[in-house]
């Protein structure tokens, strides 16, 4: 039986460094046939030459790649959004640049998603590793102890399961009410999967599938508690977040709750929004802190 076609997003930018791990990764999936688009946000660095080097000779019958190279910076939402417009399979997976797939995580959500109609998009668990490569935590869910296997709207407006842009696999239909994303939010990956939600429900995979990359560029070194050396780091890395939490609070509210009511009549109540997002994050500071102190373990996460 012929298969379905899988579009891979990547939205690039600057990222000479880990890109070719990726690229490589993609192209050893189990699965075909794959479409990879991959749309570079005007780089200054050796990305498209790299791009460029691993492309030539790679495509065949059942493996297309298709390069866009901005003439500007547009931003990730902009890029994200027209990279995804141009995607032409049944399903659709969103790819970060500096992160490693498991050979099977196309098939393993491919496959569910066509078992499982009642789901409009399957989302999987994540292994955190170095710049080197180096696995530092096996299991992500596992971690933040997330047991769920299934969630819908209600769960993810109020932030009581996980979204995440490189473990999300979702269905191509209902693509053109996605699209274009809100202008400038930054976190398009939360709009995307609402929208999923509205359609059927999540699903989980708690197999690590992605090998999610944390090094000093990334916005997990700089947010996330989880990357801190020492109290002082934490705290830096503290205020940073409430920095992020606040513009996240201010953009992308007023866009998602918008666009919900303008799109698809779903209208939300905004005074829970502060608070969902603030207690969340806090809570996930304070869980860290105790965590850390108890194990001695602060800048477990940071490449020395």
């Amino acid at each position: 039986m012929k298969k379905s076609l899988a579009t891979v997003v990547m939205p690039v930018y600057q990222a000479e460094k880990y890109i070719i791990e990726m690229l490589n990764s993609i192209i050893m999936q189990t699965y075909r046939p794959i479409e990879l688009i991959i749309s570079d946000d005007h780089s200054t660095d050796n990305t498209l030459t790299i791009i460029e080097e691993w492309h030539s000779g790679k495509e065949n019958t059942d493996f297309y790649v298709k390069v866009n190279v901005r003439d500007k910076n547009v931003g990730l939402c902009i890029n994200i959004s027209d990279a995804m417009s141009w995607a032409t399979g049944e399903f659709i997976l969103l790819a970060d640049h500096d992160d490693i797939w498991d050979s099977r995580k196309i098939e393993e959500q491919v496959s569910f998603l066509q078992v499982h109609p009642e789901c409009s998009a399957v989302l999987c668990n994540r292994r955190l590793i170095d710049m080197k490569g180096k696995t530092l935590l096996e299991s992500e869910y596992a971690y933040i102890k997330f047991d769920k296997t299934r969630a819908g709207f209600e769960d993810l407006l109020h932030k009581r399961c996980r979204y995440s842009a490189n473990t999300l696999a979702f269905r191509n239909s209902g693509l053109e009410s996605l699209l274009p994303l809100p202008e400038g939010i930054m976190e398009p990956d939360y709009f995307i999967t609402l929208r999923q939600s509205l359609m059927g429900e999540l699903a989980y995979l708690h197999e690590p599938l992605v090998n999610y990359r944390i090094h000093n560029n990334s916005i997990t070194r700089n947010y996330f508690p989880e990357t801190s050396r020492g109290i002082r780091d934490f705290y830096k890395c503290s205020m940073a977040s409430t920095k992020r939490v606040k513009n996240i609070i201010n953009i992308d509210g007023p866009a998602v709750l918008g666009e919900l009511q303008k799109r698809f009549g779903v209208t939300v109540d905004s005074s829970w929004y502060h608070t969902v997002f603030v207690a969340n994050r806090y809570k996930r500071f304070l869980y860290t802190l105790l965590y850390y102190k108890k194990n001695k373990i602060f800048g477990a996460f940071i490449e020395k």
